[in-house]
């Protein structure tokens, strides 16, 4: 067998593993897929969750998941408020940090600057777009606040039906806006 020459030396190294099996008489077997499982072990047939889970890196559950990823949401409306609950949106202040040109003042009502809690609850537009959205779901009175829906949305209202309205409106309210 010719040796290749290889420029790295992790491929190199596993050349001369694989001449040194040779050598040993190893190379008379059939090769031989296996997949490995999430307890270690080596088996032939493949298990999609058991390799999804293998190469994904796993983090702790957050309080506010099942208010985000609920049965019946759309998912462009999740991942836009997904995004909005990590504070990852392009809000004026975000902006104003990658580029310090950038006017960070809120593009609905146009007198403060910018933020994820500004743009969902303390404009006076988005207040009134959430109120009318709403209604009388929450109840009168109800203190439209990030954290306080936050709460709502992930431990719920009275019922089912109340908690699924308020949680796809929450959803639906951040994507348009």
């Amino acid at each position: 067998m010719n040796k290749k020459r290889h420029r790295v030396h992790a491929l190199q190294l596993i050349d001369q593993e694989m001449v040194s099996l040779r050598n040993q008489g190893l190379n008379q077997m059939d090769d031989v897929c296996l997949w490995k499982r999430e307890n270690g072990d080596f088996r032939p047939d493949f298990i999609t969750s058991h390799t999804w889970n293998l190469t994904r890196t796993q983090s702790p559950k957050v309080s506010w998941c099942k208010g985000i990823w609920f049965k019946g949401a759309t998912p462009k409306f999740s991942f836009i408020t997904w995004l909005a609950v990590l504070d990852r949106l392009a809000t004026g202040d975000r902006i104003l940090k990658w580029n310090s040109q950038a006017d960070p003042t809120c593009w609905l009502c146009k007198s403060v600057a910018e933020t994820r809690d500004h743009i969902f609850f303390d404009c006076v537009y988005s207040k009134e777009v959430w109120k009318e959205t709403v209604k009388d779901l929450m109840g009168q009175g109800s203190i439209y606040q990030w954290g306080r829906m936050i709460r709502v949305v992930t431990e719920g209202l009275r019922g089912r039906n109340e908690t699924f309205q308020v949680r796809y409106c929450f959803q639906a309210v951040i994507y348009e806006l």
